[in-house]
């Protein structure tokens, strides 16, 4: 899969993924928590060391810089984004930065990226401790660090531990921050240097590792797009195949009590019940592109992104549109469960009813899905939630499933 991405990315003239998250995920309440590769810190080193492999490839010159987040010890006390994690020295290095220890030695991942957190009381942003002293005098990178998006602004706007952007600035730069993201703003045009309030040993350092990212991934003798391979390496079958397969392998059966599986044939009316029966834009996860796209739908101002077009519309009517007319057109061999039951099963009676919505205490559709219910042969519900961002989802980044109320009326329905 990792292979896949870098041709596309590298056709595109993208040379730098902030990709694979190596976050321990041992808190499901958290909203990140499918991004992850798991709990077990032995299963996410081997499955990063692999995924930073394919990206970067066997020499970087035709690969793409891959970047292991968010270090260290992201949203591990009370499912937060952002908070003070309370994390024990041994357990942060057996633990929590075993898989970044092992893509440093093992596949020599050339960036990294700060969690939002604080450890110890000092927020990884601006931290010499954590981004110098223990990731690479312990550790042993080399590479490139980059924040997170914004992660600098939040030492003034959440962790007030500077008086302003400048001095934010000064502080990441002097701890080992090399590249700030998405925008500059405490790497702007403040005039540190000049003033003598940074020495310009910490700029020529930072400035060093970028452009000895550059030259490794050869981005000076080949700067641009490689347009001739783009039509080469999208909508490949083989491509598709490789999607399906690792979807499928994804899965785990729980249980089939009754041998009630596969559907047979035969059965004369299913019912196909629940808010994810027939949507599919929740059939996408968090950072796929139908996300993106409702991420703009409004939620852009919160995370600093510059929008285009008419920004009046209501975001249920954006929503509608995405759903009804982008999605089938973007991916026309996409279908819900309940039209692909309909498809299968043509010799049976097969019907929908929505339910409940994911969010909405509104039981006004109880009624029409129990009176389906009780005329089908077999039942089949469709539940889960939203993966994106923010709270028009249940999960993704912004959300914590407790406080979400979703939980108790699918419970219900």
């Amino acid at each position: 899969m990792a292979e896949v991405v870098k041709k596309q990315f590298r056709s595109l003239g993208i040379r730098h993924a902030l990709s694979p998250v190596l976050d321990v995920g041992r808190d499901p309440r958290w909203g990140r928590i499918g991004e992850t590769y798991g709990e077990d810190p032995t299963l996410i080193s081997q499955l990063g060391v692999a995924y930073v492999t394919g990206l970067q490839g066997e020499t970087v010159t035709e690969g793409i810089a891959a970047t292991a987040k968010h270090f260290l010890g992201y949203s591990m006390t009370g499912a937060l984004n952002m908070t003070e994690e309370l994390i024990p020295p041994r357990t942060l290095r057996e633990v929590y930065a075993k898989p970044f220890e092992a893509v440093i030695q093992k596949a020599d991942i050339m960036s990294i990226m700060n969690s939002y957190s604080t450890l110890d009381g000092e927020p990884i942003i601006a931290s010499e401790s954590m981004l110098n002293d223990f990731l690479r005098s312990e550790l042993g990178f080399e590479g490139l660090t980059v924040s997170d998006y914004r992660s600098i602004d939040k030492l003034v706007t959440s962790f007030r531990t500077a008086g302003d952007i400048k001095d934010a600035g000064i502080q990441a730069i002097k701890a080992g921050m090399d590249m700030e993201l998405p925008h500059r703003n405490g790497y702007g045009t403040h005039s540190y240097v000049e003033a003598g309030e940074v020495d310009i040993t910490f700029v020529d350092r930072s400035v060093r590792r970028v452009l000895e990212m550059k030259f490794r991934l050869g981005v000076f003798e080949k700067p641009y797009p490689e347009m001739e391979l783009i039509k080469a390496v999208f909508d490949q079958p083989e491509n598709d195949e490789l999607s399906l397969s690792i979807a499928r392998d994804s899965m785990v059966f729980v249980k089939n009590e009754g041998d009630l599986l596969p559907l047979a044939k035969s059965m004369k009316k299913v019912a196909v019940i629940g808010p994810n029966a027939h949507n599919l834009r929740n059939m996408f996860g968090g950072y796929s592109h139908p996300a993106s796209k409702e991420l703009f739908f409004g939620l852009a101002k919160m995370v600093g992104v510059e929008t285009t077009g008419n920004l009046n519309r209501s975001y249920e009517d954006q929503l509608n549109e995405l759903e009804t007319e982008y999605l089938p057109k973007a991916y026309p061999n996409m279908t819900t469960l309940f039209s692909e039951l309909q498809n299968r099963l043509q010799d049976s009676e097969v019907t929908y009813s929505k339910g409940c919505s994911l969010t909405d205490p509104d039981k006004a559709g109880f009624e029409e899905a129990i009176q389906k219910a009780s005329r089908a042969d077999i039942v089949i519900m469709v539940m889960g939630g939203k993966d994106g961002f923010g709270k028009p989802c249940t999960t993704g980044e912004g959300n914590v499933l407790p406080r979400l109320a979703f939980l108790v009326y699918r419970k219900t329905l």
